[in-house]
């Protein structure tokens, strides 16, 4: 009996430990429009500045994910008491940058699909 608990408790901690979990939350562009009417959600770009004076989300905020930096700055700037929305072009840096700021304490949210999905189902952008 005592093997089975063992083995049984080291399953569970291997599966705790795996990392495969994300520890964020992706949302569909209706879901993050509805999420942006919280006024205390940060909404980040994590863009190049190029892309983002392109055009981008009203009230984004951008640091760029390709930016050295990019932790220190999101640690300085952001607020970790309240949740931060994150977005990029395509949704692969975005779920980089949510992965890194989901661990640094933030609770995130990640728009699946980018801006491209956004602006391919006609959800408003700034020039």
């Amino acid at each position: 009996m005592k093997k089975i608990l063992y083995i049984v408790g080291l399953f569970v901690m291997i599966s705790a430990c795996s990392g495969n979990s994300k520890s964020y939350t992706s949302q569909s562009n209706e879901q993050l429009l509805e999420l942006l009417e919280d006024s205390t959600v940060q909404l980040l770009d994590v863009r190049s500045q190029e892309e983002f004076e392109e055009f981008h989300i009203r009230q984004a905020i951008l640091i760029d994910l390709g930016d050295s930096l990019f932790t220190e700055k999101a640690l300085d700037i952001l607020d970790k008491e309240r949740p931060v929305a994150i977005y990029c072009r395509t949704g692969r840096r975005s779920k980089k940058a949510s992965t890194i700021l989901s661990e640094k304490g933030f609770k995130v949210y990640e728009l699946a699909g980018g801006i491209t999905s956004w602006m391919e189902h006609d959800f408003p952008v700034e020039k």
